[in-house]
């Protein structure tokens, strides 16, 4: 007797590869769903540390150049926020990235001259026949009467207690411009730890990032500012 070659599989027979297949099935989606998982994780965790990253880089170059550091100094030695001067040129004199003394944002501070009376000691500055009169504070150096006639234009980085990083910058005229640049923290502190006279202060800036699941990573960065006011004697801070 012949058996017919043509002949399919059994109903036994197909139920298995049905069940091996759905098998294979399960377990292959199980993998990818795990894969996708781990991409998803992987490429949050990427983008949070890269906007800190990038805050970091952006508060410690600016520190690092700046001709005037406002906040945190000797007086305010630990702040959740971070001052100093901004890179602008405010008197258009082209001395913009000098490479001996970078004199960009070159307000001057109370008591330029550093002679400890307003204006110029000893000498009748507005031609009002009064020696060092008005402002017993030493904000009007020229004795006009005015106060703070060129303040700081700063760039300010501010925590907002909850999880944003913001950068402000004050430009002439009084306006701002404010950019988010981290909408992941937790905490963020500048701390000022004065050195010596000879090599200047330094600044601590430590930011921590939230990854969102309970997981966090601080970043921090001694940085000293090379180009201090201070530096020439001319402001103490």
């Amino acid at each position: 007797m012949k058996r017919n070659l043509e002949e399919g599989l059994t109903l036994a027979e197909l139920l298995v590869a049905v069940t091996i297949t759905a098998l294979l099935t399960v377990v292959s989606a199980s993998i990818l769903y795990a894969a996708l998982q781990t991409q998803a994780y992987t490429s949050d965790r990427a983008a949070v540390l890269k906007e800190g990253v990038i805050a970091m880089e952006r508060m410690t170059n600016g520190l690092r150049r700046a001709t005037y550091l406002h906040i945190p100094n000797g007086t305010g030695q630990q702040r959740t926020l971070l001052a100093f001067s901004g890179a602008v040129n405010d008197d258009n004199d082209h001395h913009f990235g000098d490479p001996l003394f970078p004199r960009i944002d070159e307000d001057p501070p109370r008591d330029a001259s550093n002679d400890g009376q307003p204006g110029i000691a000893t000498l009748d500055d507005d031609g009002d026949g009064g020696i060092d009169e008005i402002d017993s504070a030493f904000d009007d150096d020229d004795e006009d009467g005015a106060r703070n006639e060129d303040p700081l234009n700063p760039t300010v980085y501010q925590f907002d207690g909850a999880s944003t990083l913001s950068e402000i910058q004050y430009l002439a005229g009084g306006a701002t411009a404010t950019q988010v640049l981290c909408s992941a923290i937790t905490a963020f502190t500048a701390t000022y730890e004065p050195i010596s006279p000879a090599k200047g202060p330094r600044v601590l800036v430590s930011l921590t990032l939230s990854y969102g699941t309970g997981d966090t990573l601080t970043l921090e960065e001694y940085v000293y500012p090379r180009n201090l006011i201070q530096k020439s004697g001319k402001r103490v801070l």
